[in-house]
């Protein structure tokens, strides 16, 4: 498989994840045909779906944020690709669940869902973040103190009041509410 890697969120984690996931469907895919992916929280397919989409097999993208769906639609989605907001009730060849266990109320249920809809031989592979890094501690800060309502409140004295347009739409709703360590995260898959 040929593909481009360039995203927005040039970090190692990122791209380590996309070529361990590339790596894992490319062995997967010498031992077998008409492969079916389905990208489980797959959101705008900015980050991650849009390295993994290839002509070799077919692939699926679920998310419940409708306006990160359209715009994976758009941009990514051709006769090999789709996009939807509902799990249909077929099984799935591989299946990707990247960055999306720490927004679950109720991580292990999705995981049994999701090994219900793997076919014999399938495989499941996901990433999440280990909650204690940097970039949780700086969110945790930010929202714990405020600090970006009252950036926005301050700017709006000094800026004209104008209607900011997000061209990627992305699901700010649906924060972590999970934070795994290596120990925990292996005894949810167990």
């Amino acid at each position: 498989m040929i593909y481009k890697y360039n995203p927005i969120e040039d970090c190692y984690a990122t791209k380590k994840k996309i070529y361990i996931f590339r790596n894992e469907i490319e062995k997967f895919i010498l031992k077998n045909k008409n492969i079916t992916l389905l990208d489980f929280g797959c959101g705008n397919a900015n980050d991650c779906g849009k390295f993994l989409i290839s002509p070799e097999y077919k692939y699926i993208g679920f998310d419940i944020h409708i306006p990160s769906l359209k715009f994976a639609e758009k941009n990514f989605g051709n006769k090999n690709v789709s996009f939807c907001s509902k799990v249909d009730n077929k099984k799935y060849d591989i299946i990707i669940i990247s960055e999306v266990l720490e927004h679950l109320k109720h991580p292990m249920e999705t995981l049994k869902l999701l090994n219900k809809k793997l076919k014999k031989n399938g495989i499941i592979l996901g990433s999440v973040p280990n909650g204690y890094g940097l970039t949780e501690i700086e969110k945790f800060i930010i929202h714990k103190f405020g600090v970006y309502s009252f950036a926005r409140y301050i700017y709006g004295f000094f800026k004209e009041k104008k209607k900011i347009v997000n061209t990627v739409p992305f699901n700010r709703e649906s924060g972590h509410i999970q934070f795994f360590t290596l120990g925990n995260l292996k005894r949810v898959i167990k």
